[in-house]
């Protein structure tokens, strides 16, 4: 897998996420893009590439997401970098049973990485919470709450990914993929 495309794709795709998304929020959450280019890179590079790609991922989300704290932003690296790393472990488990030039499959793979990053997400949070003077993101409420709402983006995110898909499949030649070697998608 060649980087240079990789990172630029993620940083368009976290502009993105902290600008234009937000336009697209339903239910109170946005959709990601960077999950989307996440599970597009698990589906096509060798899996030492998909995990780093996904670390690389989880901590350029963590640095691009404050959070609020005692009138000032927190930055925390780890949440989402570690979550990350748990979810494409998941995937890479099961991507030997799908597709992996289908929408479809890239829809499911976003939905199964995001949930099991959010579930790392809200355990680390949950965490760090245990410290004195420290609070987690989600308030007053409760962590079920917070994963309750990560179900909803994960569900988002994975409808987004379908178009989103559908943009990275058209540039695979230009990723260096493993067994692609240039050749183009059949229409």
């Amino acid at each position: 897998m060649r980087w240079a495309p990789f990172l630029i794709a993620l940083a368009l795709a976290l502009v993105m996420d902290a600008s234009l998304m937000s336009a697209l929020e339903l239910g109170g959450v946005a959709p990601s893009l960077v999950a989307a280019l996440v599970a597009f890179v698990a589906l096509q590079a060798s899996r030492s590439a998909a995990w780093y790609a996904a670390v690389v991922a989880g901590v350029a989300l963590d640095l691009s997401s404050p959070m609020p704290y005692d009138g000032r932003e927190l930055v925390v690296i780890g949440p989402w970098g570690l979550g990350f790393a748990f979810g494409i472990v998941l995937v890479l488990a099961v991507r030997g049973s799908l597709m992996r030039r289908n929408l479809l499959a890239m829809a499911i793979v976003v939905f199964i990485m995001l949930m099991a990053a959010s579930l790392v997400w809200c355990a680390a949070w949950s965490a760090r919470a245990w410290l004195p003077e420290s609070l987690p993101p989600w308030g007053d409420g409760s962590v079920f709450s917070a994963f309750g709402e990560r179900f909803r983006w994960a569900l988002w995110s994975s409808a987004i990914a379908v178009p989103a898909g559908w943009l990275l499949l058209r540039s695979v030649s230009l990723w260096g993929f493993p067994g692609v070697a240039g050749r183009p998608l059949r229409r």
